[in-house]
Formats: C-alpha cells, sequence, structure tokens
C-alpha cells in the first residue's frame, strides 16, 4: 500500500449482499476503488465511477458511503 491508497477492513452492503466485520475490504486508490466481500467476490471500479464518498459515524460505528455512477 502506498501513501495515495486507502485500506478499511469491515463490513459491507453491496446490493442485495451484505456481510459483517471482518469479512469486506474496501481498498482506494487513485486509479480504482475495489471492495472485496470476502463470501461474494471482488468488485472493482475505475475512478471515474465514483461519484462520492462519504465518511459518517457516530460514538461507536464509522461508516463509509461510496456511490457509483
Amino acid at each position: 500500500m502506498t501513501l495515495t491508497e486507502f485500506e478499511l477492513t469491515g463490513g459491507a452492503t453491496y446490493g442485495l449482499m451484505s456481510a459483517t466485520w471482518p469479512f469486506a475490504t474496501l481498498r482506494v486508490s487513485k486509479n480504482e476503488l475495489e471492495l472485496n466481500i470476502s463470501l461474494f467476490g471482488n468488485l472493482r471500479f475505475r475512478s471515474a465511477d465514483v461519484v462520492s464518498i462519504t465518511v459518517t459515524g457516530g460514538a461507536f460505528f464509522q461508516a463509509v458511503s461510496v456511490f457509483i455512477i
């Protein structure tokens, strides 16, 4: 992982697929966003397809929402 990459392990929901912590990994780089939901597979998106990435959270959790074209 380089300084221009970000990686976060946790839970994920993609469409009707859902996995709890630690069965999902979000990896973001300059050129690509990769969501690995271990039970379902690897999803890759080009940076041009990513509309926004929003981080929200509370006292006990942190959530990252990714909107794709």
